[in-house]
């Protein structure tokens, strides 16, 4: 059998218990205060903010390519065929604005 306290009796918590407490709280306040000195640097939020953008354009234009090169054989069907080619030429001959 274990041996447990009763239910009422709070359990003791030793010296070098609270001493590794102590210093782990320590340690997170540290990693806390750090983790905010990050997040406050507007130089790094811009540039995150750029390699974000540039990698959904870059993952949208890999999707919308792949999209319509899957597409390329369903041409020949009559009766989505018609459709699939309008959206290819509109797609690749888009007028500049």
């Amino acid at each position: 059998m274990q041996n447990n306290p009763p239910p009422n009796e709070p359990e003791t918590i030793s010296h070098e218990d609270t001493l590794l407490l102590a210093a782990e709280i320590k340690r997170f306040g540290d990693l806390l205060e750090q983790q905010i000195k990050i997040q406050r640097d507007w130089k790094l939020i811009v540039r995150n903010g750029i390699l974000n953008a540039l990698g959904w354009v870059f993952g949208a234009t890999v999707v919308v390519s792949i999209f319509i090169s899957a597409l390329q054989p369903f041409k020949k069907l009559e009766r989505i065929g018609p459709l699939i080619e309008k959206l290819d030429n509109s797609l690749q001959h888009r007028p500049n604005k």
